[in-house]
Formats: structure tokens, C-alpha cells, sequence
């Protein structure tokens, strides 16, 4: 199975990285896709890494606030491209969607990580939210 990750640029709560590593472990992904920025796509990363799951970089266009995540031997690093094209990307890539808002309760809003759930959404994909507090919402 391969998992996409979204999520904020401000990194994760405890509670939300704690909780994306049990839903990780649930999900058991050969892959972990994720766009490579600071904050909860480098805290994904090393979650994964901790877990022996293979990344897949799908980098900005912007390489600004790019996290520059280290990567293995056969592991794909994808061409930059735009914040909203990249996002399109890795749902492409992905089998389920796994997403770690900064909002405690509701959505979509606005920004990267709810673009990136509207358009799992709208392929149909099954879409995991994972909260600040560790409440995990589960679309299946």
C-alpha cells in the first residue's frame, strides 16, 4: 500500500505525531509520499524512517521552506513543482491519503494540507485525519 502525507508547515503536536505513528503502523505502506517541507513532512519522514518505510519526495517549486529530507538508495525523489500541483501528485501517487491539520475540528479550509484532502477526496481515496490532539477521523 502506498500512503500519501499532508500536513502544516507548522509542524506536529505530540499527541498527532504519536497517533501518525500508530495509524502508520496500522496501514503498513511500502511507501510514504510527502511533499518535503518543514514541519509535519519532515516530522512524517521520520516517522517513517523510524518505522522501515520507503519516502517518496514530491519537492515544491519554491525550495524555501523545502525540508531537503535525506533519502536511501532507490527511494524516488519527483521533479519540483508547484505547491497545488505537487499536492495533485501525491494523491496520484497514493492508495490512501493521510492528513495532520493544524485545526482541531472541521475543514476543508483553506491552504496546502485541505487542497490536498479535497483532491483525495475527490478521487475517491480514503483520507485519514490525524489532529492536533490525536483524535484520528477515519473517511472509511
Amino acid at each position: 500500500m502506498r500512503v500519501g502525507f499532508t500536513g502544516t508547515r507548522d509542524g506536529l503536536t505530540l499527541p498527532q505525531r504519536d497517533a501518525l505513528r500508530e495509524v502508520l503502523r496500522a496501514l503498513a505502506p511500502s511507501v510514504l509520499a510527502h511533499g518535503d517541507c518543514v514541519g509535519s513532512d519532515a516530522a512524517a519522514h521520520a516517522v517513517a524512517r523510524e518505522l522501515g518505510v520507503a519516502v517518496e519526495l514530491h519537492p515544491p517549486s519554491i525550495p524555501a521552506l523545502r525540508a531537503w529530507c535525506a533519502m536511501r538508495e532507490g527511494e524516488t525523489v519527483h521533479e519540483p513543482l508547484p505547491y497545488l500541483l505537487r499536492n495533485v501528485h501525491i494523491v496520484a501517487a497514493s492508495d490512501v491519503l493521510v492528513a495532520c491539520p493544524k485545526e482541531e475540528r472541521g475543514g476543508p479550509y483553506r491552504g496546502g494540507t485541505w487542497h490536498t484532502v479535497t483532491a483525495a477526496r475527490t478521487e475517491r481515496l480514503r483520507v485519514v485525519i490525524v489532529r492536533p490532539s490525536g483524535r484520528v477521523e477515519d473517511d472509511q
